[in-house]
């Protein structure tokens, strides 16, 4: 990423049952503005009122209190840094994440260690252990080494592989992609690397991932809304970034977009790269505010104190903020337990049978429901070959057949899209299938409201023969049913 050569990033890529898992709740929107905007809220608004747009004017900023930049060299002196080219990475990235996120002071560590520097972007216990020893867990830790000799710039630990006190966490960076020499790194090693692994840090995935074989993903992709489907990442783009800009890899349709190589989650040369999307702000400040709500409860206040926020309580147990447990809400901050959700006598089926962040922060009594209206559908998760038990109604076209014991399929208006596979025992990505709620699976069958002597108008001349349609006032199913044209059937008139 961000420079000379196809040099890539080391993040772990989670499939597709880890995203299933790592998809934001429908709520997570209202989430980000109430944690947020309270918070930094005027004290001449009325609290229960006051909601702003997320944009760059909102008083809504996650300030991370302190990053370190462990600064690992050889007995060579390789990889030796200077206060200069680490306070411009700094500025580097308090550009990038503004004015959502910024960090606040830094400080650097020194390190002689030719282990260390010659082989902890490859080798994970060596990296843990120095990791343990030299950790600070309440701060960011960024360490700069010799990555590039395993052919990537730079990795980062997802926000939801460890707990957020584990000295696991942080961003390992080779120390040339900061204002190296010129000529070296072309296209300019500006810094923004650290910005892409902060990103994976704070839950963004490539814009480029993709679950689909032919790489256009309009369904997963990277888990944010606003940013277009890209079948390959974007190498380059120096010196000409308009050019590159035209890249488009994918065909959504009419509301086609061109790759967004600009991102700061793509590949293309740091000289192209210039910002995160919305959806991305959107993402990273749940993720945050979900996996380190001690981090976020303490970048609110100024006098040291730590008042846990909305969606969490203070556990005396362990002396830290934690999430509410499942079945539980919290709208205020600053709390010790939290408020159990109501038992609906309409059965609403409250969140819970998951694991990751679909089972988020709750700030509110209606978060405590899978959906805020009762039938409500996953959009995405219709005829995605899972069987999605909130998904297997009439409303959600009985998941598009995912959870029909044999082959099925499903017309789904208004969009006219019409899925057709195989599913049952030994599908990608699952061992079974449950029974339909319905096995006319929803759509697949159009005799369910069939009246007896009304036509089905789609069948009619269609090349089969179908008895229904074999009335002169269905025009004898438009001549499918004569011997000379029928392709499937014995029944003549």
């Amino acid at each position: 990423h961000g420079g000379h050569g196809h040099h890539q990033c080391g993040a772990r890529e989670p499939d597709l049952d880890e995203l299933r898992r790592l998809e934001l709740p429908w709520h997570h929107k209202e989430t980000v503005h109430h944690i947020f905007e309270r918070a930094r809220q005027p004290t001449d608004v009325p609290q229960p009122g006051y909601r702003r747009k997320l944009d760059e004017n909102a008083l809504d900023t996650i300030r991370i209190p302190k990053i370190i930049y462990h600064v690992i060299a050889n007995g060579d002196d390789d990889g030796i840094l200077t206060g200069r080219q680490l306070q411009k990475q700094h500025d580097e990235i308090n550009d990038a994440f503004a004015p959502h996120i910024t960090f606040g002071s830094w400080e650097r560590r020194d390190y002689v260690d030719n282990a260390v520097f010659s082989n902890g972007c490859n080798d994970f216990i060596t990296m843990e252990t120095f990791k343990d020893a030299n950790a600070e867990t309440d701060a960011i830790n960024v360490y700069f080494m010799n990555c590039l000799r395993f052919g990537i710039y730079g990795s980062a630990v997802l926000p939801q592989d460890a707990p957020e006190a584990s000295p696991t966490h942080g961003v390992l960076l080779d120390f040339r992609t900061i204002d190296s020499p010129e000529g070296w790194c072309q296209g300019g090693c500006e810094g923004d690397t650290l910005v892409h692994e902060l990103g994976h840090a704070f839950g963004l995935f490539h814009t480029f991932q993709s679950q689909a074989p032919e790489g256009c993903d309009c369904n997963w992709g990277d888990l944010v809304s606003d940013t277009p489907p890209q079948r390959t990442p974007a190498f380059g783009g120096y010196p000409n970034c308009d050019a590159h800009a035209q890249r488009n890899t994918c065909n959504e349709g009419p509301d086609d977009e061109n790759d967004a190589v600009w991102n700061f989650m793509d590949y293309s040369d740091d000289f192209c790269l210039e910002r995160f999307t919305t959806g991305q702000f959107y993402r990273m400040r749940y993720v945050l505010a979900r996996t380190k709500p001690n981090m976020i409860a303490s970048s609110f206040q100024s006098d040291g104190s730590t008042d846990c926020i909305p969606g969490t309580f203070y556990d005396s147990a362990i002396g830290l903020c934690a999430v509410c447990p499942e079945g539980t809400y919290q709208e205020l901050p600053g709390q010790s337990e939290c408020v159990s959700c109501p038992v609906s006598s309409l059965g609403t089926i409250i969140e819970g049978e998951t694991t990751g962040l679909i089972d988020g922060l709750r700030t509110n009594v209606n978060q405590c429901y899978q959906a805020p209206v009762e039938g409500s559908c996953i959009e995405n998760w219709i005829a995605d070959k899972y069987c999605d038990p909130r998904n297997n109604v009439v409303e959600c076209h009985y998941d598009g057949g995912d959870c029909c014991e044999y082959c099925c399929g499903a017309f789904l208006p208004p969009s006219g899209l019409f899925w057709d596979f195989q599913c049952g025992e030994g599908e990608p990505g699952t061992n079974s299938f449950q029974a339909c709620v319905d096995f006319t699976c929803a759509f697949s069958d159009p005799l369910a409201d069939h009246e007896e002597g009304s036509c089905i108008e789609t069948w009619i001349g269609d090349a089969y023969c179908d008895w229904q349609n074999n009335l002169a006032e269905c025009d004898w199913d438009g001549g499918d049913c004569c011997e000379d044209c029928c392709v499937d059937s014995d029944l003549f008139d």
